[in-house]
Order: structure tokens, then sequence, then C-alpha cells
């Protein structure tokens, strides 16, 4: 885990008294109390090994992607709904 400059001074108080490996409790934890972007940015991370280590996944976000028929498509506006919901 990379630890900068703009980390706040909690975080980095709790991860110096960590021996260095955390339970999934404590990082679902430590996400929690992030603030809203550096939870995209961990989501996006996360998001990111997931899909470089599983092949199948990638084939399956491929096809979606290079599918050309606009039935199969979804409005933008349609799926900001679908997640606020």
């Amino acid at each position: 885990m990379e630890i900068d400059a703009m980390s706040s001074p909690r975080r980095l108080d709790r991860l110096r008294l960590n021996s260095g490996i955390m339970s999934l409790a404590q990082l679902k934890d430590e996400a929690a109390h992030l603030p809203s972007a550096e939870q995209r940015e961990l989501t996006a991370f996360l998001i990111a090994r997931q899909t470089a280590e599983d092949e199948e996944l990638q084939r399956t976000l491929a096809e979606k992607i290079d599918n050309k028929d606009p039935s199969r498509w979804v409005d933008l506006d349609d799926l900001e709904r679908r997640f606020k919901e």
C-alpha cells in the first residue's frame, strides 16, 4: 500500500501501528472512512486488478464493448438512475 503526503494523520497512525498486515475487517473499516473520491479510486483499483487477473471477464467485457447492436446499449441517464436506486 502506497502512503503519500496527502494521507490523513489518523490513517497514517493506524497504518504505522499495524504490523504491516491488515485483516479484511480492518481494510473494510479503513475504506469506509475514506473520503468519497478515495473510495472511488480504491474501487477502480480493485476492479482493474480483478479484470487484469480474470481472462473470462476480459473476454466478456470485450464482447460487450465491441457489440455494435444499439438495442444492447444502455443510455447514460438510465444507467445513472439504476445506480441511484
